[in-house]
C-alpha cells in the first residue's frame, strides 16, 4: 500500500507505461490536466530575420501560429509598414541583360512610367485570381499557416496531444505510421492494432511520467519536399515527481491524399524513445519513486500519534494451498473475515501469484502470526500509515485513505497520483498540506527484459529529490486523552465526548469521542464486519466538537452572569417553594434541584451549588422583563451558538449549536419571544444546543478571569529539516462582558457543586486533593418521554480561593455523556478521571494572581 511516502522497493516494479496493458484496453479516462501554451516567434530583429530566411524555405515557414490564441496569450504580429534591413550582400538579380547607366530623357521617363503601369495591370490580372488559392495551399512555403497547411495540422496535433485527447491525436496520424505500428513485432501481445498502440501507449507513458502540464514552443517549418516537412517544438513538461523536463522534438508531417498528417512515433513523447538500437520500441518509460514519508503527528511530550511504519500484507498463493477449508477458517478468525470472504480474496487470477487478503499493523501481526503459518499463506512487508494508539487518539489524528476521483479533480496543485493517500479526517485532513511528503523520483527509459520486467536503465529523463513531510506537534496530553477514552467507555455505555484545555493558553489537552473508529482499519482497509460495526455505532462523529445537545443546568453559570450584570444583587434572596409559575403560563414548573433548594431562601450565587431551578427561573424572567435579549446575548458572549474554531479541527466539522433569541424565534417559527422561552433558556433547556468544546471554553474563560482564548490543538509544524513552517501561539479572541466583581462572584459560586455538602456533586469530588470549580448539567432531550437526560459536567482546576492569591488554572473541561442520566453519575466521573491523570504541580514560572475577595 502506498502512503505517498515510501521509497523505491527492493525489487523493480513491473513496467507501467503500457507494456502490460491488455489487448484492446481502453485508454485511461482520468486524463492528466495538461495545457498547451504555444509561443509564437513574434517580431524579430533584422539579424534574426536574416538568419531565419537563410535556414528556411519560402514565405510560409516563419513558425506555427494558431488561429485563435489561448486565454492570456498575445500573438505579436508585424504590421504592414514594418521594414527590414537588407543584408550587405543582397543584390537585385539582372533579369534584363546588360545595360549602361545614363540619364533618361523626359520622353523616356514618361514611356517607362506607362510601361510600368501597364505591366502592373497585366500582373494583377494574372496574379490576383490565384492569390486566394495560394494563400490556402497545402504547400507550406507558399500557403503559410492557412486552412489545410502543415503547420495547421501540427497545431491540431499539439492541441490534441497536450489536452489528453489521444483519440483526436490518433486521427491526425499518417497512414504510414499506422501501418508501421500495426507490425506484430511492435504491438506484440499487449496491443491489438495501431490505434490501440498509439492511443493507449501515449496515455500510459504520460500517466507513468506523472505529467501535469506541458508548454510547447514551436519553431519554423523546415521543408523537406512538397510532401514532407518537419516542425521543431520545444516541449517543457512539468511532472509530479521527476521535476521539470525539457524535450526538443521534431514533428514530421507528410502530405497524403491532399492533407497533412503527423508521421507519429513514441519519440514525439520523449525523443529518446526513437532509437536505432530499439527498432521495435520495446523499451519502457518508468518512474522510480523516491518520495519521503508522510510527516508524523506527535503529542506535547513527543509521543508519536501517527506515522508511516512497517505493515504486513497477509496474502494467499492459491496454487500452494494444501487444506483450503482450514486456511479459510484460520485467516477468517484472525483477520475478522468470514471463510467465504477469505476465499473470495484469492479466487481468480494467476494461481502462482500472491493475492492479498488483508493488510494489518505490526501489533496485530505479532499477535496472530503463529496461527496463520499455513501452506499457501504468504506474508510480506510494506509501508503504511499507522496509529499506535488506535481509537484512543482517533478524534485527534483522524485517518488517511487512498485518493478518490473527487480528490484528484479537486487537486489544483496536481500533487496526487492514483496510488497516493490523503487525509480524510482530524489532523490528517487539517494538516494535509504539511504532512504529505515531498515527491521525488527518477524518470527513466529502460530496457524491457524477456519476462516483461524492467532491465538496464538507458536514459534518465528527469529527477527530483524527495523528502519527508513535516511533523505536526500538538498540545495533546497522551495520558489525559487515554484516561478520557477509558472513562467514556465505562460511562453507562453511552456515546460521549470531552474537551479539556489549558485556560491561559487555549491549548487543547484532550479531544475525546466515544465510540470511535480505529484509524488503522480505515487507513489499511476496513473489513466488511468492521464497516458494519462502524455504521452501527456512528463512529465517524467527533463528539467533542460536533455533538450538540441541550446543556441543562450548565447554563445557569450564564444566567447568573447576566443577572449580576443587569440588576440582580449578590445579596438578593429568593424563596424556593419547590414550584414556579412563569407569568402568563397555565401550568406551574417543579423544582428539580438538590435538597438544598425546596423550602430554602437563597441568593442567586448560593443557588448554583444545589442548582435550584426556581431561583434561576426567577432570574431569567426578571431579566426578560427588562430586555428580552440580555440572557441570549450573555450566552453568545460566552461563545454559544458559534463554532469554537479549534485550530487543528478541519473546516466544517464543528457544529455551532444554537443560542436562541427573539429574532431567531421570529424568523424560524414566526413566534414572539415569551417569558416561558426565557425561563426555559435560563436553566439550559428549550432550543439551546451546545457541544463539549463550547462548554469547556465557558469554564476556561471564567478560569482566566474573563479572557476568551482561541482553542488550539496544534502548536507547531516542523519541517524535515527542522525549520518552523507554522506556529500557533496563544490568541485572545475577546473578553467576557463581566465586571471584576461579577467575575469573582461567579468563580466562587462554582465552588458550590463540588465543595458544598448541598452541592450536586459534592460526594464525587470531596476526596479530590485539588479544589474544583464546576457545574453539573442534566438536560431533558424531550418532553413526556422515557429517554434518559443528557449528562454534562464542566469544571476548571485549580479552582479559586475565597481570599488571597489565586492559583494559576491548569485545566478546564467540558464533558458530555449522551442520554446517560444524572451528570454526577456519568459526565462528572469522566472529568475526574482526566483530572487525576494530570500533574497539578504548579509550573516553576507560574505566578499566582491576586483577585478581589468575594462571597456567595
Amino acid at each position: 500500500m502506498s502512503t505517498g511516502g515510501p521509497g523505491d522497493q527492493s525489487s523493480p516494479p513491473p513496467p507501467t507505461d503500457g507494456g502490460n496493458a491488455p489487448a484492446g484496453s481502453p485508454s485511461d479516462t482520468s486524463k492528466p490536466m495538461l495545457r498547451y501554451i504555444p509561443t509564437g516567434p513574434g517580431k524579430k530583429d533584422a539579424k534574426t530575420k536574416a538568419a531565419t530566411k537563410a535556414t528556411t524555405t519560402g514565405a510560409g515557414s516563419s513558425g506555427i501560429h494558431r488561429g485563435t490564441p489561448p486565454p492570456n496569450e498575445t500573438l505579436v504580429q508585424a504590421s504592414e509598414d514594418d521594414t527590414e534591413e537588407l543584408p550587405p550582400d543582397y543584390y537585385l538579380p539582372d533579369i534584363i541583360g546588360g545595360r549602361s547607366i545614363r540619364p533618361l530623357s523626359r520622353r523616356a521617363v514618361l514611356a517607362g512610367t506607362s510601361l510600368v503601369v501597364l505591366l502592373a495591370i497585366v500582373a494583377g490580372a494574372v496574379f490576383l485570381p490565384w492569390h486566394s488559392l495560394l494563400q490556402h495551399s497545402n504547400i507550406p512555403f507558399i500557403g503559410g499557416c492557412g486552412d489545410g497547411s502543415a503547420c495547421q495540422a501540427a497545431n491540431k496535433y499539439l492541441d490534441a496531444y497536450t489536452g489528453g485527447d489521444y483519440e483526436a491525436m490518433y486521427a491526425l496520424t499518417s497512414d504510414a505510421s499506422r501501418q508501421r505500428f500495426s507490425a506484430p513485432a511492435i504491438i506484440g501481445k499487449n496491443f491489438k492494432d495501431a490505434h490501440d498502440y498509439i492511443v493507449n501507449r501515449t496515455a500510459s507513458i504520460i500517466n507513468e511520467a506523472g505529467v501535469i502540464s506541458m508548454r510547447a514552443t514551436p519553431g519554423d517549418v523546415v521543408v523537406n519536399s512538397d510532401t514532407s516537412v518537419t516542425i521543431p517544438v520545444q516541449m517543457s513538461l512539468s511532472t509530479q515527481s521527476a521535476g521539470d523536463i525539457s524535450q526538443d522534438i521534431k514533428i514530421p508531417l507528410v502530405n497524403q491524399q491532399g492533407g497533412w498528417k503527423v508521421d507519429w512515433s513514441p519519440g514525439l513523447i520523449f525523443y529518446q524513445l526513437d532509437s536505432a538500437s530499439d527498432p521495435t520500441y520495446q523499451r519502457l518509460v518508468h518512474l522510480f519513486t523516491a518520495s519521503g514519508h508522510r510527516g508524523q503527528i506527535v503529542d506535547r511530550d513527543g509521543n508519536v500519534l501517527a506515522k508511516d511504519d512497517t505493515v504486513y500484507q497477509v496474502g494467499v498463493i492459491r496454487g500452494q494451498i494444501s487444506n483450503e477449508s482450514a486456511l479459510d477458517k484460520a485467516l477468517g478468525d484472525k483477520l475478522d473475515l468470514t471463510p467465504d470472504q477469505v476465499k473470495a480474496a484469492y479466487q481468480g487470477g494467476d494461481a502462482s501469484s500472491v493475492h492479498v487478503v488483508r493488510t494489518i499493523t505490526a501489533g496485530l501481526y505479532n499477535s496472530i502470526s503463529g496461527s496463520i503459518q499455513l501452506p499457501g499463506v504468504k506474508v510480506s512487508q510494506t509501508t503504511g500509515r499507522v496509529y499506535p494508539y488506535g481509537s484512543d487518539l482517533a478524534a485527534v489524528t483522524g485517518y488517511v485513505q487512498g485518493v478518490s476521483p473527487d480528490d484528484l479533480n479537486k487537486d489544483k496543485q496536481h500533487y496526487y497520483a492514483a496510488n497516493d493517500v490523503i487525509g480524510k479526517a482530524g489532523l490528517e485532513l487539517w494538516g494535509e498540506q504539511y504532512l504529505r511528503p515531498v515527491k521525488g523520483g527518477t524518470l527513466v527509459i529502460a530496457d524491457r527484459n524477456a519476462d516483461g520486467t524492467i532491465g538496464k536503465q538507458d536514459v534518465a529523463l528527469g529527477q527530483r529529490q524527495g523528502g519527508d513531510g513535516a511533523v505536526v506537534r500538538t498540545s495533546i496530553s497522551l495520558a489525559e486523552q487515554r484516561a478520557a477514552m477509558q472513562a467514556l467507555a465505562v460511562a453507562g455505555g453511552r456515546d460521549g465526548g470531552a474537551m479539556v484545555v489549558d485556560p491561559p493558553s487555549g491549548e487543547v489537552r484532550v479531544m475525546a469521542s466515544y465510540p470511535m473508529y480505529d484509524p488503522n482499519d480505515l487507513s489499511l482497509g476496513l473489513t466488511p464486519n468492521e464497516q458494519q460495526r462502524l455504521n452501527d455505532q456512528h463512529g465517524y462523529v467527533n463528539r467533542a466538537v460536533a455533538a450538540v445537545q441541550p446543556i441543562g443546568s450548565v447554563f445557569k453559570v450564564v444566567t447568573l452572569s447576566a443577572g449580576l450584570e443587569h440588576g440582580v444583587k449578590p445579596t438578593d434572596v429568593y424563596n424556593d417553594p419547590g414550584v414556579f409559575q412563569v407569568p402568563g403560563a397555565s401550568q406551574v414548573s417543579h423544582e428539580n434541584g438538590e435538597g438544598g433548594c425546596t423550602g430554602h431562601s437563597l441568593t442567586a450565587p448560593a443557588a448554583l451549588g444545589p442548582s435550584c431551578d426556581v431561583v434561576f427561573w426567577a432570574v431569567a424572567v426578571q431579566l426578560n422583563s427588562q430586555n428580552q435579549n440580555w440572557l441570549s446575548d450573555m450566552g453568545k458572549a460566552y461563545g454559544l451558538g458559534q463554532p469554537a474554531n479549534v485550530v487543528g479541527v478541519p473546516d466544517g466539522v464543528e457544529n455551532p449549536g444554537l443560542m436562541p433569541d427573539p429574532d431567531w424565534l421570529k424568523k424560524t417559527q414566526n413566534a414572539n419571544w415569551s417569558p416561558q422561552d426565557a425561563a426555559n433558556i435560563g436553566i439550559g433547556q428549550g432550543a439551546l444546543l451546545a457541544n463539549p468544546a463550547q462548554i469547556a471554553m465557558i469554564s476556561a474563560a471564567l478560569a482566566d478571569n474573563g479572557k476568551r482564548m482561541q482553542p488550539h490543538m496544534v502548536t507547531q509544524v516542523i519541517t524535515a529539516e527542522g525549520a518552523v513552517a507554522a506556529s500557533f501561539s496563544p490568541k485572545a479572541i475577546g473578553s467576557l462582558p463581566l465586571s471584576a466583581s461579577t467575575l469573582q462572584i461567579v468563580q466562587i459560586a462554582m465552588l458550590g457543586p463540588t465543595n458544598d455538602p448541598s452541592g450536586t456533586n459534592y460526594a464525587g469530588w470531596r476526596d479530590f486533593p485539588i479544589q474544583i470549580a464546576s457545574k453539573t448539567g442534566t438536560a431533558e432531550s424531550c418532553t413526556n418521554c422515557d429517554t434518559p437526560p443528557q449528562g454534562w459536567f464542566t469544571a476548571y482546576a485549580p479552582g479559586p480561593t475565597i481570599t488571597g492569591p489565586q492559583p494559576i488554572p491548569q485545566l478546564a473541561a467540558g464533558v458530555l455523556v449522551e442520554f446517560s442520566g444524572f451528570a454526577a453519575d456519568t459526565a462528572s466521573p469522566v472529568t475526574k478521571a482526566i483530572f487525576k491523570a494530570h500533574d497539578f504541580t504548579p509550573p516553576a514560572s507560574a505566578t499566582p494572581t491576586v483577585g478581589p475577595t468575594a462571597t456567595p
